[in-house]
């Protein structure tokens, strides 16, 4: 199972009241959103700063993340997460069903990370990583294959994070 890392400048937008993490449905909620990279992120994404939409299809420029060539079953920026969160007194957790790929034509590129992050706001806007799952070496997926995010390791949703 791989380990979820979490990105500094993520909780710095948990106490600087930008992110709606409650999931209510409401208009004003955080979209969250998957992406799969073949490479580590670089120690600037790790530490403080912003995931910045680019105009070269395949980097997010001044993040250190280079996702994976779009097509055969990936799609460009990633997917839209299904995630909702909850506080229970002085406890919140952050949930979210399962993300699956499935690679087509000549299969999908090859990944190691998957990096989600806040993609609230437009395309031309800074976007906060929350972020990353280390699945240890390099997957490859041949055509038809599927590659299943499961969080917390469940069957279905599970956590992703946990505040106490």
């Amino acid at each position: 199972m791989a380990v979820f890392n979490k990105f500094s400048v993520f909780l710095d937008g948990l106490t600087g009241g930008g992110m709606d993490l409650l999931g209510t449905g409401a208009a004003c909620d955080d979209i969250f959103v998957m992406l799969m990279v073949p490479g580590a992120p670089t120690p600037p994404l790790i530490t403080d700063t912003v995931l910045v939409c680019s105009t070269d299809p395949a980097t997010l420029t001044g993040s250190g993340v280079s996702e994976i060539a779009a097509g055969n079953g990936y799609v460009h920026l990633g997917t839209d997460a299904v995630v909702t969160g909850a506080r229970v007194t002085t406890t919140y957790t952050l949930t979210g069903t399962n993300m699956t790929w499935t690679s087509s034509g000549a299969g999908m590129a090859s990944f190691r990370y998957v990096v989600v992050y806040n993609a609230t706001f437009s395309a031309a806007a800074t976007r906060t990583p929350i972020g990353w799952w280390d699945y240890a070496s390099t997957l490859t997926l041949a055509a038809g294959e599927t590659f299943t995010v499961k969080f917390d390791n469940q069957a279905v949703t599970g956590a992703i994070l946990t505040i106490i």
